[in-house]
């Protein structure tokens, strides 16, 4: 698969384990057992049925591991989470649903937000969720790591944003997941360029607004003097 099929088959497989777990709690929680396991392990026997059929022909051992384990992280998440993903999942079906110039333009829109982990990241600590030194060394840790103990180490930080309702792009997730045995490098580079991008667009945008609200209240005053003079 490339990459634009892999973030397909990541989403078509999200989309049919959001409607597993919600009707089948005992799979939901066999699904959970494979989190940090390989899919040889006893652990994933049950997740097979889910996750099998969205699998490539003959895949690498990092694709078969990332397709496990986000089917895992997807069915941990705690009920809030859970709700989250169904509503947003119901919302880009809807914006992606309307015709016109209106459904083309929230189309794109709904492309935009999509993020890598570096993004996701950059975005939980402008909004007050995480320490920025700290999501700048994880990431930095992540990248050292060979296909194994990124599988193991990953849900730790997973579990932590999805606790803290940060939204996680599941089908780009499964994608860079799935090159790391032969793009580490890059898809690492990826992450981190992200995360140092964003957090700075978002700062500026930030620093925009607060001059056009300064600016706005400058001129307020100026008006209100010149009625009173």
């Amino acid at each position: 698969m490339n990459e634009k099929e892999l973030v397909a088959a990541g989403d078509r497989m999200t989309a049919r384990i959001r409607h597993v777990i919600e009707h089948d709690p005992g799979l939901r929680t066999a699904l959970r057992r494979g989190i940090g396991r390989p899919p040889k392990d006893i652990a994933n026997f049950h997740a097979h049925a889910v996750v099998a059929p969205f699998l490539p022909e003959r895949p690498d051992h990092a694709t078969e591991r990332a397709f496990y384990t986000v089917a895992a992280l997807i069915a941990a998440q705690q009920r809030g989470a859970r709700d989250q993903d169904v509503a947003r999942a119901a919302l880009e079906k809807d914006d992606g649903a309307e015709g016109g110039s209106t459904g083309a333009a929230n189309t794109a829109a709904g492309r935009s937000r999509r993020r890598n982990l570096g993004e996701t990241l950059a975005w939980a600590v402008e909004k007050g969720r995480v320490n920025g030194d700290t999501a700048r060394d994880r990431l930095h840790l992540l990248a050292r790591y060979r296909v194994d103990r990124l599988h193991r180490e990953l849900p730790k930080l997973v579990s932590y944003l999805r606790a803290d309702l940060i939204p996680v792009d599941w089908g780009y997730l499964l994608r860079d997941l799935a090159r790391w045995g032969s793009e580490r490098d890059q898809v690492a580079k990826e992450w981190v360029q992200r995360y140092h991008r964003t957090r700075d667009d978002i700062q500026r945008e930030r620093k925009r607004r607060d001059d056009d609200a300064s600016g706005t209240a400058g001129d307020t005053t100026i008006e209100t003097e010149d009625r009173l003079s």
